[in-house]
């Protein structure tokens, strides 16, 4: 819808410069054969070249205010088409395309050698039992509820969905490295929280999670971080189902 309006109005004003200069040619070369019949054929053929630099001119103008007004108005459209294809559609976290980017440029900052950066890795738990026990539309307010309790624990983090119930949150600079562990701990403290706040199963976030900082001795590459990470959740996820059922 956007781009049809850009090219019909970018169109229209090409269609104008041609029509303006095509009339200012033929006004001018009526005025040169009309006008001057008493001069020489010299006279006229200049008459002529100087009608045809000035519509020239012309065309260069429209043309001109046609591509900047082009760029005023799609640029901006284009920005915003490229803003969504970065963002989960249900949570408006980065989605996996933005993910996958993040990772071939931490992997070009280790290759470089100056790559600083860690993850945390969460998993939502009881997602499937959500949605087979209380439908889709539950789940999701679920999820949001998940994404919430990141944005509030890692605020100013870039968060990532690269799964179903599957969160990343990258994290780079020395004072985000320094208190991962902590905002990580504070997650937990989270949850309990929101339990006396709240009664139904998909307003309760469960998650586990698992923080690894990038370590140049132990990992080669973004995705070793990612693999340590993975595996580190999932051991915590099994300790909390353990414990669920102990309960």
């Amino acid at each position: 819808m956007i781009m049809n309006t850009i090219r019909k109005w970018y169109t229209i004003l090409v269609l104008l410069a041609i029509l303006l200069s095509v009339v200012v040619i033929g006004a001018l070369g009526i005025y040169t054969i009309w006008g001057k019949t008493n001069q020489d054929v010299v006279t006229i053929m200049n008459l002529t070249t100087e009608s045809k630099a000035a519509a020239a001119g012309i065309m260069l103008l429209f043309m001109y205010l046609a591509l900047m007004m082009e760029k005023r108005t799609m640029h901006p459209a284009l920005d915003k088409m490229d803003s969504l294809a970065h963002l989960d559609g249900l949570t408006g976290v980065r989605n996996k395309t933005s993910f996958l980017e993040t990772q071939a440029y931490l992997n070009q900052k280790i290759r470089e050698g100056n790559a600083a950066f860690g993850l945390v890795m969460f998993d939502a738990n009881n997602l499937k039992l959500i949605n087979d026990r209380y439908g889709h539309k539950r789940g999701d307010s679920y999820l949001l509820g998940v994404v919430e309790m990141i944005q509030d624990c890692f605020p100013g983090c870039q968060v990532y969905r690269i799964g179903g119930d599957e969160f990343v949150v990258v994290l780079e600079g020395t004072d985000s490295l320094r208190t991962a562990a902590k905002r990580l701990l504070y997650t937990y403290t989270w949850q309990e929280q929101r339990k006396k706040e709240k009664k139904e199963p998909w307003e309760i976030p469960s998650v586990a999670g698992a923080y690894v900082a990038f370590d140049p001795t132990e990992h080669h590459s973004f995705e070793d971080v990612l693999a340590v990470a993975d595996a580190l959740m999932y051991q915590k996820k099994q300790q909390m189902k353990k414990e669920q059922n102990m309960l």
